[in-house]
């Protein structure tokens, strides 16, 4: 079993629920998703461990918090240093972020 800390079980459930109209509808609202996050955001009460903070000095790290048992998505916490960024990428499957520390800048393309 992959424990969740209780304060992400309601982004997970959220998600799963996503993920699932996602792949019956090719699409999905996701506004149950997005509420979910905000709240688990917002709600930071300690499942942002200190690991999950730490950074490497050369490029963005990943952290992961959570992968769901049927492989539908994870959880992870990715860090940046002030001034880091991402190479200019895409992505093949859904996805959600929010900010828990800090300003993230995007730019789409």
């Amino acid at each position: 079993m992959n424990p969740i800390h209780p304060d992400l079980a309601p982004l997970a459930r959220a998600a799963k629920e996503f993920s699932k109209e996602f792949r019956v509808m090719g699409t999905g609202t996701g506004s149950a998703l997005t509420a979910a996050l905000r709240e688990a955001v917002a709600r930071n009460t300690g499942w942002l461990r200190r690991e999950h903070r730490v950074g490497d000095p050369v490029r963005y790290m990943r952290h992961l918090i959570y992968v769901d048992p049927d492989d539908d998505f994870v959880i992870t916490a990715i860090t940046w240093l002030p001034g880091q960024q991402s190479p200019v990428h895409g992505h093949f499957v859904w996805c959600a972020f929010g900010v828990v520390e800090g300003e993230l800048t995007e730019e789409t393309f």
